[in-house]
């Protein structure tokens, strides 16, 4: 409960530092700018991605068990709808909990490629964060975020090898806890342990990591048609920037939906672009619907396919 009312707290601190010194009337105006057809297409490109994410978890999850396409697809859409209503991306915790459960895998194995699937978008998000700071100048905050992303990274890498390569690292450590907990934690690791078997493959890491090139491409030509939408004519790799903001910018704890963190950081990149504060807030607001409200129809029909109610996966977080 603290972390939820941390999380309004930092939302409505960002909403403030998005919306300080914006001529209201100008803002309403700029939205009946927008072109709906743009919008309209934009959706359908970004219900396209929740396809490709799916795709990318099923191969993930391959050496650890063969499941069906249209579950994973399912699966993975109520997972980002919970991430998109509940706070403390729980989403991540009940696509991981409804998949082990219906499959009867181990869920500490699921919740292995989870951590791997965030692992992949990491090292890509990095990597164009890298290479745009070679062309071009990013907003400090932005590099700040940027660098403690790195080292974030280099510490998740060093896990990652420790737990594959080193399991007696982390035995030793189990083995201090009486006996029976220590049973537990022990079966635990070793289920998480084979999660990441991926990484034995090194076919499988690079197609992994095309595929999450590709998928993160394909997320950028949301925002890129969404430029069109408002008649910003921008150069491509300014998609690149902006993805790379809002991914750093929700990686910041904040409410259900990232409401404020994502604003910010979208409108802030911007007006770097010289487009005006006003036109740039309202592109975020715009943007934000069309990446939040169609996950959230896709993950109730998900849902209703799987005969399950929001309900019953709020409750799988007690697990």
């Amino acid at each position: 409960m603290l972390n939820f009312f941390i999380g309004i707290a930092v939302s409505i601190l960002f909403l403030w530092l998005a919306f300080r010194k914006v001529d209201i009337p100008i803002l309403i105006s700029s939205f009946q700018t927008v072109r709906p057809l743009f919008v309209g297409i934009a959706v359908l490109i970004q219900i396209g991605s929740y396809l490709i994410i799916a795709w990318r978890w099923q191969k993930i999850l391959k050496p650890v068990e063969e499941i069906d396409y249209s579950f994973v697809y399912h699966t993975t859409v109520i997972g980002f709808m919970s991430n998109s209503l509940l706070p403390a991306r729980l989403g991540e915790l009940i696509k991981t909990f409804l998949l082990g459960e219906s499959q009867g895998i181990s869920k500490s194995s699921v919740l292995a490629t989870v951590f791997l699937e965030r692992m992949f978008d990491l090292v890509v998000i990095l990597f164009f964060f890298l290479v745009l700071k070679l062309f071009y100048p990013l907003p400090g905050i932005l590099e700040k975020v940027g660098r403690i992303s790195i080292v974030l990274i280099i510490l998740v890498l060093l896990f990652i090898i420790l737990v594959r390569y080193k399991p007696g690292f982390f035995e030793f450590i189990i083995n201090k806890f009486p006996l029976g907990f220590a049973k537990k934690l022990q079966g635990w690791f070793y289920a998480f342990r084979e999660g990441l078997s991926l990484i034995h493959s090194g076919k499988g890491i690079s197609l992994i990591f095309l595929q999450t090139v590709f998928l993160w491409g394909y997320l950028s030509t949301v925002l890129w048609v969404l430029f069109y939408g408002f008649g910003l004519h921008l150069p491509f790799y300014a998609c690149l920037v902006l993805l790379v903001a809002i991914t750093f910018g929700v990686m910041i704890p904040s409410s259900p939906g990232f409401v404020g963190t994502y604003h910010f950081f979208c409108s802030e990149v911007l007006t770097l672009f010289g487009i005006s504060k006003e036109v740039s807030l309202s592109y975020a607001v715009v943007s934000h619907i069309v990446i939040f409200f169609p996950v959230v129809i896709l993950g109730l029909l998900s849902l209703s396919r799987l005969n399950l109610s929001f309900r019953q996966i709020i409750s799988f977080r007690k697990h």
